[in-house]
């Protein structure tokens, strides 16, 4: 049940019409919380180098989705 609800948390792909966190945001912020514990400067997936700019953005999506559901439970 639990694996159910965080999957329904992040959501599906880009390319589909599904609700929630896209994957690959959610990849983001997987890295950029990687990139905290290790210590490295970038955050880096198959050779590249994410941008700052979608970093930012990433973090916003969850920042919006978390004060969303916080409202939801304070209703």
């Amino acid at each position: 049940l639990l694996l159910m609800i965080f999957l329904m948390f992040i959501g599906a792909s880009p390319g589909s019409t599904g609700g929630g966190l896209k994957t690959t945001t959610f990849a983001v912020l997987w890295l950029t919380m990687i990139r905290g514990v290790t210590s490295k400067n970038n955050v880096e997936v198959m050779k590249r180098t994410i941008s700052t700019d979608t970093i930012q953005k990433a973090l916003t999506v969850l920042l919006f989705y978390m004060a969303f559901i916080g409202i939801l439970l304070l209703a």
